[in-house]
This record gives C-alpha cells, sequence and structure tokens, in this order.
C-alpha cells in the first residue's frame, strides 16, 4: 500500500525499501512520484502566496506567477525525474550493478519523499513569526540527510551493489549532470552573445551618418 510505504520511508526506510524491492511494483513507484512532485508544486505555490502577502499590491501577480510556476515544477519535475533514472540504471549497471529502468526509478522516487515532505513543511513553517526560519531549517536538515542515506541504501538494495560502488555512482551521475548542465549553459550564452552580435551588425548596417560626419578613429572613404 502506498501509505504505509510512504510512512515506512520516514519512520523505517530500510524495511521500507527492502519490502520495494521484492513487491517490484512499479505501478505504486509512479504513484510515488506523482505524489511527491504535486506537494512540491504546492510548496511551491504556498512559497508564492506568501511572498504575494508580503508584497500587498502585487499579492495578484505574485500568486498567478506561482501557482505557473507550481505546474512547472510538478511537469518539469516528472520528466526529469524519469530522465534521470535512466542515467542511473546505465551508470549503476555499468559499474557492476544488475538493475532494471523500475529499481533507477524506485532509487529517485525514495530518495525524492523526504526531499518533499521537507519542502513542504518548510513553506509552511516559514509562516510562523521568529522560529518559523529556524524550525523550518531543521525540517529540511533532517529530511536532507535521510533522503541521502536513502538514496544510498536503495541503490545498495535495487542494484545488488556495496556502499563504496553506489558512492561513486553517486558521483559519476553528479559530475555528468553538473557538465551536462555547465556544456548548455555555454551553449545558451553562446547563441545569445551571437544574436546580440547579429542584431547590433544588422543596426549598425542601417545607421546612417550626417552628411560629413564620422565615428571617431573612422576615415571616411
Amino acid at each position: 500500500m502506498i501509505g504505509q510505504l510512504l510512512k515506512g520511508l520516514i519512520t523505517d526506510p530500510g524495511n521500507a525499501i527492502v519490502s520495494g524491492k521484492h513487491e517490484h511494483n512499479m505501478k505504486q513507484t509512479w504513484t510515488l512520484l506523482g505524489i511527491e512532485w504535486a506537494i512540491a508544486a504546492i510548496s511551491v505555490f504556498i512559497a508564492g502566496d506568501a511572498v504575494g502577502n508580503a508584497l500587498g499590491s502585487f499579492k495578484s501577480l505574485a500568486t498567478m506567477l506561482g501557482g505557473v510556476a507550481a505546474i512547472a515544477v510538478l511537469i518539469g519535475g516528472i520528466l526529469v525525474t524519469v530522465f534521470i533514472a535512466f542515467l542511473l540504471k546505465v551508470t549503476v549497471n555499468t559499474l557492476g550493478g544488475k538493475g532494471t529502468y523500475f529499481d533507477g526509478l524506485s532509487v529517485l522516487a525514495y530518495m525524492i519523499w523526504p526531499l518533499a515532505l521537507g519542502g513542504l513543511l518548510a513553506s509552511i513553517l516559514l509562516m510562523i513569526p521568529a522560529l518559523g526560519a529556524f524550525l523550518a531549517g531543521l525540517s529540511l536538515a533532517f529530511l536532507g540527510v535521510l533522503a541521502g542515506a536513502i538514496a544510498f541504501r536503495s541503490i545498495k538494495e535495487m542494484f545488488g551493489v556495496d556502499y563504496i560502488t553506489a558512492l561513486i555512482a553517486l558521483a559519476v551521475l553528479g559530475i555528468g549532470l553538473n557538465l551536462a548542465a555547465a556544456a548548455a549553459t555555454s551553449v545558451a550564452a553562446a547563441t545569445l552573445a551571437l544574436n546580440f552580435v547579429q542584431m547590433l551588425k544588422s543596426m549598425l548596417g542601417t545607421f546612417q551618418l550626417p552628411t560629413g560626419m564620422t565615428l571617431p578613429g573612422i576615415i571616411p572613404g
């Protein structure tokens, strides 16, 4: 049952992970993934609404932007997780593991649950005056550490590897994703720079100086 899994990942992660491995329930994993990113979207919407309340006159705009961001988080989060699960499977199997796509997706779904719950708790706790930020920080710290531990244990159980291999797999995956992000950023920056140069060239090409005037350093032909 999905309720038992949600509870188990927080109260008894080890047994929950082993049970998930034995049950091999893909439908449950997809349900968990949907719940997690729905909670993350709700957290973003709550944060946007809080910002709107703080801004006062811009509340409607902030709420609208928060709603748009929430939808983007829900859809984008699921799509990105689906892709990274494939990369995780390839990475761990290349290092000697024996797992399927289900195992990679389950690892991410199990790991994300504490993070999604932590984000929701933090967005609610931040509404509390004075102690809100402190309590939010504590909840994020606890659930963030739990998510990291769940990631290692899940890879070990799902792919049948040791913790050293799990660590290497996460490191390789992290490096690969960072390099991909850096490459994408570089390409985007180069594209923007090229477009700017072309636009500037086009503007200068159509610019006509008054008769007899020259730009500094340019000798009229």
